[in-house]
């Protein structure tokens, strides 16, 4: 095309060109700008999406009412709207230019380009039989040109949109999701534990959670973790199962680092309850087991249901274990209490049956006869597994082989219970404390019944 028109007359190649390079250039502008906002886009949106989810919880509805934060959620809700939306529109604007222009390119373009071929034709340089050629090469000239500015458009576009994912897909793997060490051995097994100088700083962190950790758990036993505060209890644990990885050191699974096992694979040693419950809107059979109805085993749903004191509750409900949890697919859903839900995730944690359990302060919402209840069968629902007993209530870790009193992310005191108190250490002073305050209300019960 090009070539023959050069032929007949330069000035049509270049204004054909020209008019194409200044679309590109205006399309590359807008394109660089949706990239150079496209993290604050995202930080809108997250940020918006968080208000309305958080607005919308039905667990939110109590606090929003009687702290009346209608207003604070409506404010956030309307700024990030606002902050969003303008954000949006000037990345529109910017493109509705460079296709104004691409328009009006094309026009001035395709006028100029005539005008020299009919006075071309008025001068006698070409006839109309050449004019008519020339016409259909002018047109499939610049039909290929605006294309080819269209694909290379599409092609920066696009990789504005693939960047995210280009950048996570070329990090530097540092869990194993490929072949690993069998764990189905494993999972009949009473398991060891061993954390080897292990460390651990979360990002942006000027000091370390964990530091230096040495520990060893036997195969079976039973140890309690307990410290004030952001002593890094929870953060051990999820070391431990994998959610984090350590910064520095090693963690061993019966002498096997936990970097040798296909990671998805390694979830599978683990029956953990966090701190966090966190039920789905599907049945209550389906919360505990995690598989769908064809998969679910329902004596095994009803034999965990005993065991952690909720089989009573289930069995009053019209629909029993099919029951559904909140009302977001079933308008009949149930919302259970603080203790039940912590009651289901016990469930949850003895029906997956994995050779660690670990309880993370699993007593926190429930009442002194549930806690004393789960106590007494703490022996049997740790049966021929590694038990990791957290919380704050010392008097609930005395039945553990192993108490350990963590500071600072790291080790202060470890033996039994009797052990630490003979000690005179931090865990003595602790459970004094908290001793304490019954002993002061049992002294004025006393003295009120000596007064009576």
């Amino acid at each position: 095309f090009s070539s023959y028109i050069l032929s007949i007359n330069y000035l049509i190649v270049l204004v054909l060109i020209g008019m194409s390079v200044m679309n590109l250039v205006l399309n590359t502008y807008a394109r660089n700008y949706e990239k150079r906002t496209a993290n604050k886009l995202n930080i809108y949106r997250t940020k918006l999406k968080y208000y309305q989810e958080e607005a919308n919880k039905l667990v939110n509805a109590k606090d929003i009412r009687i702290y009346k934060l209608e207003d604070w959620f409506y404010k956030g809700i309307k700024f990030f709207t606002k902050k969003f939306s303008n954000l949006v529109m000037k990345q529109k604007a910017k493109y509705s230019i460079a296709n104004l222009s691409d328009s009006i390119f094309a026009v001035i373009r395709n006028l100029i380009a005539y005008t020299i071929l009919v006075t071309m034709v008025l001068d006698g340089v070409i006839d109309a039989a050449e004019f008519t050629f020339m016409m259909g090469i002018v047109i499939g000239f610049a039909v290929w040109l605006t294309q080819l500015s269209g694909t290379y458009g599409r092609l920066k576009e696009a990789n504005i949109r693939v960047n995210n994912f280009r950048e996570y897909i070329d990090m530097d793997d540092k869990i194993n999701m490929g072949e690993g060490e069998d764990v189905d051995s494993l999972l009949d097994q009473k398991l060891s534990i061993e954390f080897k100088n292990v460390s651990f700083t979360y990002p942006k962190a000027e000091k370390p959670t964990i530091s230096n950790l040495n520990l060893k758990i036997a195969a079976g036993e039973k140890i309690a973790l307990v410290g004030v505060n952001g002593a890094g209890k929870t953060t051990i644990v999820k070391l431990l199962t994998g959610l984090y990885t350590p910064t520095s050191g090693e963690i061993l699974i019966n002498g096997i680092s936990v970097n040798d096992f296909n990671r998805y694979d390694y979830y599978r040693l683990f029956g953990v309850i966090f701190q966090d419950i966190n039920i789905m809107p599907f049945s209550i059979a389906q919360n505990i087991s995690g598989q769908p109805l064809e998969a679910i085993d329902y004596d095994k749903v009803n034999d965990v249901l005993k065991k952690s004191g909720l089989s009573d509750k289930i069995a009053s409900l019209e629909d029993k274990e099919q029951t559904y949890l909140t009302q977001v697919i079933d308008d009949k859903g149930i919302l259970l209490s603080g203790g039940e839900m912590q009651k289901l995730m016990l469930s949850r944690a003895l029906y997956k049956n994995a050779p660690v359990l670990i309880l993370d302060e699993p007593t926190a919402a429930l009442d002194p006869l549930a806690e004393q209840d789960l106590y007494l069968k703490y022996d049997s629902l740790t049966k021929n597994k590694t038990s990791i007993f957290i919380s704050h209530r010392l008097s609930s870790t005395q039945f553990c082989n192993r108490i350990i009193y963590l500071e600072a992310g790291a080790i202060e005191e470890i033996g039994t219970h009797r052990e630490l108190i003979k000690n005179n250490g931090k865990y003595k002073e602790m459970f004094t404390v908290q001793s304490q305050y019954y002993q002061d209300s049992d002294k004025e019960e006393n003295e009120d019944e000596n007064k009576k």
